[in-house]
């Protein structure tokens, strides 16, 4: 009987140290919805590393404007050879470009933004759906941990691991403990044992003035809008 006891506290005592530890990730998950939501404007320059891009560090410059208007430049992409790729969003609609360098148009839809971005950039346009663990966010299903105070690139950092096994995914959030916001992500993939990914922002600018024209999505008839539909245009087709 006296083990049934111990081990029956044992059980409230880890039930009790995971609900602490539950209202601590809900309070932080909390302030950088905040954080985030409050932001008008933002600039935000990313370095990025990914298996799928081999040695390769791209360098990813994102302006944005409430809401959903983006305005986004990558440097060192492989198959640009050299050239920059870019990504316009109004709010509604996007041009972004192919292979070629020649923009593509289509509606816009968050779960697609075709740039190596993770929640640093994506959280300051979908910051509700993505730092949320409600019903159908994408962090429903996660598991999670808090480690406070490591050190990284000179200063302590708040970090919260987040294991998604419906992705695939343990992912490492570098949160800044003064600002709540997130200056480094890392991405493991979890049945591979490999590292996925990593993005570090290097300079971040919030509510400064931003020209709006920078947004501007101007379509193209409907048979320019694939690599097929210019080459037919180009023949007298």
């Amino acid at each position: 009987m006296i083990v049934r006891f111990a081990t029956l506290a044992t059980v409230f005592l880890a039930a009790s140290l995971s609900l602490a530890a539950d209202k601590e990730v809900e309070d932080l998950l909390a302030k950088m919805r905040a954080k985030y939501s409050s932001a008008k404007t933002a600039h935000i320059i990313t370095r990025a590393t990914s298996s799928s891009l081999g040695k390769s560090a791209v360098t990813v410059d994102v302006v944005f404007q409430q809401k959903a208007k983006i305005r986004a430049k990558v440097f060192g992409l492989p198959f640009m050879k050299g050239k920059t790729w870019n990504f316009t969003s109004d709010g509604s609609k996007i041009a972004s470009d192919d292979f070629t360098g020649h923009p593509q148009y289509s509606e816009f839809d968050p779960d697609h933004i075709p740039m190596p971005v993770n929640l640093e950039v994506m959280s300051f346009w979908d910051w509700e759906r993505q730092l949320s663990t409600e019903k159908g966010a994408n962090m429903e299903h996660s598991k999670f941990k808090l480690i406070a105070n490591e050190a990284w690139d000179g200063k302590k950092w708040t970090v919260l691991e987040e294991t998604a096994y419906g992705q695939s995914v343990f992912v490492r959030y570098f949160i800044d403990p003064k600002t709540y916001l997130i200056g480094r992500v890392i991405v493991y993939d979890i049945k591979r044992s490999v590292q996925r990914q990593e993005m570090v922002v290097k300079k971040i600018e919030i509510n400064q003035k931003v020209n709006s024209r920078i947004f501007e999505v101007k379509g193209e008839p409907e048979e320019q809008r694939t690599v097929r539909g210019r080459v037919y245009k180009s023949i007298g087709g």
